[in-house]
C-alpha cells in the first residue's frame, strides 16, 4: 500500500511520464471508486486511509491532465497501448501468449455469440426480460406497457426503449439485468442518483449503461471470432477463470463511470474526459489481472505466499478487486483495468430505416440522362476541414467544378493546392456568411461568371463553445445563428434559381446538421441542449437589445447558440422539401458524416478538450472519423445516384453505409420550421 502512498505528489506537473502507468492506477484505485472500506482487507488503519483518500480527491483535474499529457504519441506507454493489435508488445520483442484453452475458447466463442443478438422488439423472450428490468427498478411501481411513457425515468430517451438498444444489442439488456440482480444495491444507487454530490445535469441511466456495454464489446472486439488485440487476449484468460467475467466487468466499468462523474462534479464539459480516464484505467488493469492469473495458476505456494484470502471471498479477477460473496448484493469492488472502453459514446443508438452501401465517390455513376459537361458544385467553407475534403473527393472523379466560397482568398488557394485539387477543377470565389450582404455579392459575382448550379452545399460553421458574451455579425444577429443559419438561409434562397434552371440529372442543395442538435442522441442531450422555444429571440432580432441574442430568448450560451443552429439547419432542409422539392425536383437533403474529432471547428474550445477528444472520438467512441473520410461521404450525398431520396438526414454506420437517420421531435417540428422560415425571410429582407 505504500507504493500508492509514494505516488501522491505535492507538484503532480513534475511527474515523469514514465510513471504514467502508476499514475493511472493510482488515479484509478484511490480517486475514481468508491471503495467500501469495510469490505476491503487494508493493510494499514482505515481511517488514516479515509483521510488520504479525500486528500486524494483535490488532484483529480492534474492527475487527470496527467493522463490526458501521457496520452499524446505512439512512444508514450498509452500510445503503445492502443496501439497493440499483433502477436507482440509494441516496442517489444515479448511473445503475446495467444493460446488458449478449450474452457476459455469455448466461452469467448459463447461471449462472442451473445455480442451479434440484436435487440428484437417482436421476440417474446426479449418482451419477458425488458419488463424484468423494469420489476427490478421499481418493483412497486406497475409497468403500462413495453412503449410508455414511464421508460424515461428509467433513462431511456423516448417511449420506446428498443430503438435505444440499437448499438448495444440484447447484451446490453442482459448486462443491466445481471447489475440489477448481482449487485442491486449498487444498481439502485446508480439508478436513483442517491451517492455523492450529483452534478447539475445528470446522464441518463439507461442509455449510458447501453452504451457502457457496447464500448466493452468493442474494446474486447468480441465481433471477432478469435481474439486479437492484446485487450481481448487478456480477457480471454481472465474469462476462463471467471464465466461472469465480462458481466462483472460491465458492472464495475458502469460503477467507475459514475464515481467519476461524482469525484469531478461533473458538466458537459468533462463528459468526454471522464469517458476517457476510465477507459484508459480499465486499459491498464487487464493486462495486471492476466498476469496475476498467470501467476496463480503457476504455483499454490505463490499465491499462498502472497496473502491467504478469507474464504468468504471471491476474487473478482479486476486488479485485486475482491467481492464478498456473503454481501453480494452490495457492490464494492475495488477499480479494474482494460482497454479501449467504448462508445457511440457514449452516443446514443440511431434508428436505421434504410441502408445502402454507396459506391466510392470515384465509382458513383449518374443514372437518368447523360451529360457532357461537369457538374457544378457551391460549396461554403471550402478551405479547411470538412468543406476542403468534400471538395478534393468531388474533384478527383472529374466530374465535377469546385467554386470554394471563402472568405480567404489566399487560405482558400493554398488549401486547394495542398490537397492536389488542380486549377482547372476549382475557382475560389469570396463569401463572408456573417454579411448578408457578402451574400448577395456572392451571388452576383457566381451568376456572373455563367456557370450553372448544379449542386449548393452549405458547410461553413462558427462554433464558440467557451464564448461569455455574444458577438454580432455586419447586420447585428448573434454570430453564430446569424452565420451559419441566416447566412444559409439567404445564400441557399437566392440560389435555389439557379438550381431550378439547372439541366443536371440530380440537382441537389445539401445543409450539414450535426449529431449535437439531434436530442434523440446522447450526444444531442448533453447540456446545454439544442431548444428554439417558441423562437422569441429570433423574432426580436437576436440582437441583445430588444431581445435576446439566444433564438428561444434566454441567457447566451456560446454551445448552446451552435447547436440552436444547427436544429435550424436541419429545420430549414425539411421546409425547403417540403416547398419545392416536388414542383422542382431538387433533392434537398441533411448528413452527419460523423465526429471529425481533429477539425478546426473546435478551435475555441479549451485545451484539455482539444487534446482529449480526438483520442477519445478514435479509440473509445469509435465514431471518430478522418476529414478525407467525411469527405467522401459528404461527395457521396452530392453526387450518389443512391442518394436521391429529398429530405433525409443521412449518416453512416461502421461499416460506412448510408442510412436514413431519425431526427429528434425539435428537430422535425413541422410547425416550427414554418414559423422559423417565415421569421428567417423576415430578418433576411426577403418578405
Amino acid at each position: 500500500m505504500n507504493l500508492w502512498l509514494n505516488l501522491l505528489p505535492d507538484r503532480t506537473q513534475m511527474i515523469d511520464l514514465h510513471r504514467a502507468n502508476e499514475l493511472v492506477q493510482f488515479f484509478l484505485r484511490r480517486v475514481c471508486l468508491q471503495v467500501n472500506e469495510d469490505n476491503y482487507p487494508w493493510t494499514h488503519n482505515k481511517s488514516t486511509k479515509l483521510e488520504w483518500l479525500l486528500k486524494s480527491l483535490t488532484r483529480n483535474s492534474e492527475l487527470t491532465q496527467c493522463i490526458a499529457t501521457a496520452m499524446v504519441g505512439p512512444r508514450t506507454w498509452i500510445g503503445g497501448i492502443f496501439s497493440r493489435t499483433g502477436p507482440k508488445h509494441s516496442g517489444s520483442d515479448k511473445n503475446v501468449d495467444s493460446k488458449f484453452t478449450p474452457v476459455q475458447e469455448a466461452r469467448y466463442q459463447k461471449l462472442h455469440e451473445r455480442a451479434d443478438v440484436p435487440y428484437d422488439e417482436t421476440r417474446i423472450d426479449h418482451q419477458k426480460a425488458l419488463a424484468e428490468l423494469w420489476n427490478l427498478a421499481y418493483p412497486n411501481v406497475t409497468l403500462t406497457g413495453l412503449i410508455s411513457e414511464q421508460w424515461k425515468e428509467m433513462g431511456w430517451l423516448g417511449v420506446n426503449p428498443s430503438t435505444d438498444f440499437r448499438s448495444g444489442g440484447f447484451i446490453s439488456l442482459e448486462n443491466l439485468l445481471f447489475f440489477a440482480k448481482t449487485f442491486p444495491n449498487a444498481f439502485r444507487r446508480l439508478l436513483l442518483k442517491q451517492r455523492g454530490k450529483r452534478a447539475t445535469w445528470e446522464y441518463p441511466f439507461a442509455v449510458a449503461g447501453v452504451n457502457v456495454s457496447f464500448m466493452l464489446t468493442q474494446m474486447l472486439e468480441l465481433y471477432q471470432v478469435k481474439p486479437r488485440c492484446h485487450n481481448s487476449i487478456n480477457f480471454v484468460k481472465i474469462l476462463g477463470e471467471d464465466e461472469e467475467a465480462f458481466d462483472v466487468l460491465y458492472c464495475i466499468a458502469f460503477v467507475l463511470m459514475d464515481a467519476q462523474w461524482i469525484a469531478l462534479h461533473a458538466s458537459y464539459m468533462e463528459f468526454n474526459v471522464i469517458s476517457l480516464s476510465v477507459c484508459v484505467c480499465v486499459c491498464v488493469c487487464l493486462v495486471d489481472v492476466a498476469d496475476r492469473f498467470a501467476l496463480l495458476r503457476c504455483s499454490k505456494e505463490e499465491e499462498a505466499q502472497r496473502g491467504k484470502l478469507n474464504s468468504s471471498f471471491k476474487e473478482s479477477s479486476f486488479n485485486g478487486a475482491f467481492v464478498l460473496k456473503s454481501v453480494k448484493s452490495d457492490f464494492s469492488p475495488l477499480l479494474i483495468g482494460t482497454k479501449e472502453l467504448q462508445r457511440k459514446s457514449l452516443s446514443a443508438p440511431v434508428r436505421a430505416q434504410t441502408a445502402t452501401v454507396a459506391p466510392s465517390v470515384n465509382e458513383a455513376a449518374t443514372d437518368g440522362k447523360k451529360t457532357l459537361r461537369k457538374g457544378n458544385v457551391v460549396i461554403t467553407g471550402a478551405s479547411s476541414g470538412l468543406g476542403l475534403a468534400t471538395a478534393k473527393a468531388l474533384a478527383d472523379t472529374g466530374k465535377w467544378h469546385i467554386i470554394m466560397a471563402c472568405r480567404n482568398f489566399l487560405k482558400a488557394e493554398k488549401a486547394a493546392k495542398s490537397v492536389g485539387i488542380t486549377k482547372e477543377n476549382y475557382t475560389v470565389m469570396h463569401l463572408d456568411l456573417s454579411s448578408l450582404e457578402s451574400v448577395r455579392q456572392f451571388v452576383d459575382t457566381f451568376r456572373r461568371s455563367g456557370r450553372p448550379l448544379d449542386a449548393l452545399v452549405c458547410n461553413a460553421a462558427v462554433y464558440l463553445p467557451t464564448a461569455k458574451e455574444p458577438t454580432y455579425t455586419a447586420e447585428g444577429f448573434e454570430l453564430s445563428v446569424g452565420t451559419n443559419h441566416l447566412g444559409h438561409f439567404l445564400l441557399s434562397r437566392l440560389l435555389l434559381d439557379d438550381l431550378k434552371k439547372s439541366d443536371y440529372p440530380q440537382k441537389r442543395l445539401i445543409i450539414v446538421g450535426s449529431i449535437t442538435g439531434n436530442t434523440n442522441t446522447l450526444a444531442g442531450n448533453v447540456p446545454p441542449k439544442a431548444n428554439l422555444g417558441d423562437l422569441r429571440g429570433l423574432a426580436g432580432g437576436l440582437n441583445g437589445l430588444n431581445s435576446s441574442a439566444m433564438i428561444d430568448g434566454g441567457d447566451f450560451d456560446g454551445a448552446k447558440a451552435y447547436k440552436d443552429s444547427k436544429v435550424c439547419n436541419m429545420l430549414t432542409m425539411q421546409e425547403f422539401h417540403r416547398r419545392y422539392h416536388e414542383e422542382s425536383g431538387i433533392t434537398f437533403s441533411s448528413l452527419y458524416p460523423g465526429c471529425i474529432a481533429t477539425t478546426g471547428l473546435f478551435r475555441e474550445h479549451i485545451p484539455l478538450f482539444r487534446i482529449l477528444f480526438p483520442p477519445f472520438q478514435k479509440y473509445i467512441t469509435k465514431g471518430y472519423v478522418s476529414e478525407e473520410e467525411a469527405g467522401k461521404r459528404l461527395a457521396q450525398v452530392v453526387s450518389d445516384s443512391s442518394l436521391t431520396k429529398s429530405g433525409v438526414y443521412w449518416s453512416w454506420n461502421k461499416n460506412s453505409a448510408s442510412f436514413e437517420n431519425q431526427l429528434s421531435q425539435e428537430a422535425s417540428d413541422a410547425e416550427k420550421a414554418r414559423k422559423l422560415w417565415e421569421v428567417s425571410e423576415k430578418l433576411v429582407g426577403l418578405a
